[in-house]
């Protein structure tokens, strides 16, 4: 049941498009090919 509560609450988790990632995580994308939604 913990597993459970765990991955329904992960799941409405956003990424935050401001945070310290955001620029790695972009760059990442390009190189992947995948446009932002």
């Amino acid at each position: 049941e913990l597993a459970r509560r765990l991955t329904r609450e992960w799941l409405t988790y956003t990424f935050d498009e401001t945070s310290a990632s955001a620029e790695k995580v972009s760059l990442i994308k390009d190189y992947e090919g995948v446009t932002s939604s």
